[in-house]
């Protein structure tokens, strides 16, 4: 005889949750997803009054949470590779922006140097113009204006 046999939420265990949820609350949370179906071949058995549990569907239910879980783990390690690698690439950038920054400031200094000497050159120039228009104007006196 074939006869399918449904699992009652209320006669299972619960996966997971709060240890003090009770197994009513667990049918009305979870019926839905609860409902695994075995199909089997069994002779008619006398009703009991101890509570018949389907390890079939109890087995599927502990399949199913390994699945979830193994998925769960290749998910981590696929972020941890994924961080892995930003870890590395924010890391050559970094290190590739501090060179710039070294570079940059070797720049500015070395402008800085450049400048200084420029205004020190300008100086010693205009000392050695005013120089010669000194020695100019005492050597010939000054030039009458033509107006």
């Amino acid at each position: 005889m074939s006869s399918t046999i449904e699992l009652e939420a209320d006669k299972s265990w619960p996966i997971r949750g709060p240890v003090d949820i009770t197994r009513g609350e667990v049918a009305r949370d979870k019926a839905p997803a609860l409902h695994a179906v075995a199909t089997r071949e069994t002779a008619a058995e006398p009703k009991s009054e101890e509570p018949r549990r389907d390890w079939a569907a109890a087995l599927t239910l502990v399949e199913e949470a390994s699945q979830a879980i193994r998925m769960s783990d290749e998910r981590v390690a696929e972020l941890e590779r994924l961080l892995q690698t930003q870890s590395l690439q924010m890391r050559e950038d970094l290190l590739m922006i501090q060179n710039q920054l070294q570079k940059a400031q070797r720049e500015v200094a070395a402008a800085h140097q450049q400048a200084a000497a420029a205004e020190a050159r300008a100086r010693e120039s205009e000392e050695w113009l005013m120089r010669l228009n000194d020695a100019i104007t005492d050597g010939f006196g000054s030039l009458p204006r033509r107006d």
